[in-house]
């Protein structure tokens, strides 16, 4: 098995977020920061790296059982609130599901697969640019929220935008977005987001 060419992960992770709404966008907070850290010898430009962001959801009470697995799957062709795909969680004995393809990752007995995602409910700027002035390849999503509450989790997924090569690919931790009377509000500055700041990157700022 041939080593893999990158690896992503997820260094700062979002603990919450307040709704957002189609006019304005209510961060995540912290804000996500991935890093890239690539393999020996390969003969690749940084700059050239983009990473996207995907949004799955996770059930707020997961299956204690030992024998069952849950799964989220679009639901039928109707639209729900705010004219979004309506997706429902399933039950199933079977995780390897013909129709849903290979189980990209799991929490517990949940199952996430690449038609599992809810993408369409970020709000904000899902793709980045590599941060400079870093000793290492790094992302920051500074300005991203999510339009429904519930609970998250991010897969961060790395390319090469020069020779349209996928990389590597990673899922961050779970994370809460509730609606505004359950915010209990944003939290001071992480050291790493205050490591940031002094680079001038868009959306990244010291906050106390």
């Amino acid at each position: 098995m041939n080593a893999p060419v990158a690896v992503v992960r997820e260094i700062q992770a979002p603990i919450h977020a307040r709704k957002s709404s189609i006019r304005e966008t209510r961060a995540l907070d912290p804000m996500p920061i991935v890093q890239v850290n690539l393999a020996p010898g390969l003969n690749l430009d940084f700059r050239s790296l983009r990473c996207y962001v995907e949004l799955f959801r996770v059930p707020d009470e997961p299956t204690q059982s030992n024998t069952e697995f849950t799964y989220y799957a679009e639901h039928g062709s109707a639209l729900g609130r705010d004219n979004f795909p309506v997706f429902a969680l399933y039950r199933t004995r079977h995780p390897q599901q013909s129709n849903m393809g290979t189980v990209l990752h799991r929490i517990g007995n949940h199952l996430f697969y690449e038609q599992s995602h809810e993408t369409h409910l970020l709000k904000g700027i899902a793709i980045a640019e590599p941060v400079t002035g870093v000793h290492n390849v790094q992302f920051v999503f500074p300005g991203l929220g999510v339009l429904q509450s519930g609970k998250y989790v991010l897969r961060y997924n790395v390319h090469d935008i020069v020779t349209g090569r996928h990389l590597a690919s990673c899922f961050g931790a779970p994370f809460q977005v509730m609606s505004a009377s359950n915010f209990p509000g944003m939290g001071s500055t992480t050291p790493l987001t205050n490591s940031l700041a002094p680079l001038h990157i868009p959306g990244v700022r010291r906050r106390n």
